[in-house]
């Protein structure tokens, strides 16, 4: 992930250090209007911004599963020239179709994009007209290219999730990691307690799936080839497989 075109914005970096939301002492200083952050090397980076700014990821031939890391200044999807493209790709009319999941009826509902106009959901999907922040979505790619999104800052939120598969995003511009809860903490907490049995990410460059199960009261472990799934990452959609209905407390 990369920030780029930072505009209309005061702007500094500054460094997170864990869960308890407490600022590193510093090797740099940096002041804006009056208040001051502390930075320290090596930490990840965020970005605290007064207006909308930009960021990018880049997407695959074929089919890619993103989401939403801003606050999108249009999240709207229909004719461009009226309400903007939340989804603007270089080169332009790269993507052909989205996708979403409603998890009530299990179906999945589509959008057309129409080169040069703007976004048109297909027979059935009449309500498919913008797009949600911590939802997951497929997007087909005719050609690889760069996906920019626009926006400011994402809030906390509050998502209700179906029994069995949900499609979600990971809303932030920060990674979060999976592993033992009680060392990391749990980027996927939700009510009732171990709703969640699993999580799926999709790797565009091979086609396949990678898994991270759930341990009850203990946190998530990889499954066996998908060592590497450690961490929710923004801009990425994900499947997770719910016990039972249950609220995740999505915290920035």
């Amino acid at each position: 992930m990369r920030f780029t075109n930072i505009t209309n914005a005061k702007t500094i970096i500054a460094y997170k250090i864990n869960a308890t939301n407490q600022w590193i002492e510093l090797d740099t200083t940096t002041t804006i209007d009056n208040v001051t952050f502390t930075m320290s090397v090596g930490d990840p980076p965020v970005v605290f911004a007064s207006g909308a700014f930009t960021t990018s990821i880049d997407l695959y031939t074929g089919w890619n599963l993103i989401s939403a890391p801003l606050n999108f200044t249009t999240w709207g999807l229909g004719n461009e020239s009226v309400v903007g493209d939340p989804l603007n790709v270089t080169p332009k009319n790269s993507l052909t179709s989205i996708y979403r999941y409603n998890s009530s009826t299990e179906q999945f509902e589509k959008c057309d994009h129409l080169g040069d106009w703007g976004w048109a959901p297909a027979t059935g999907s009449e309500n498919f007209t913008n797009l949600e922040p911590c939802r997951g979505y497929w997007v087909w790619a005719k050609n690889d290219c760069n996906l920019t999104f626009t926006g400011t800052v994402p809030s906390d939120i509050n998502v209700t999730l179906d029994a069995n598969w949900n499609l979600i995003g990971w809303y932030s511009l920060e990674k979060a990691l999976l592993g033992q809860e009680s060392v990391v903490g749990d980027p996927l907490n939700v009510t009732t307690k171990n709703s969640l049995s699993s999580i799926y990410r999709y790797n565009s460059s091979t086609g396949l799936f990678e898994k991270c199960d759930r341990l009850e009261d203990w946190g998530w472990w990889p499954a066996t080839g998908a060592e590497n799934f450690t961490e929710l990452e923004p801009g990425r959609g994900y499947w997770v497989r719910a016990k039972n209905a249950c609220l995740w407390q999505h915290a920035v």
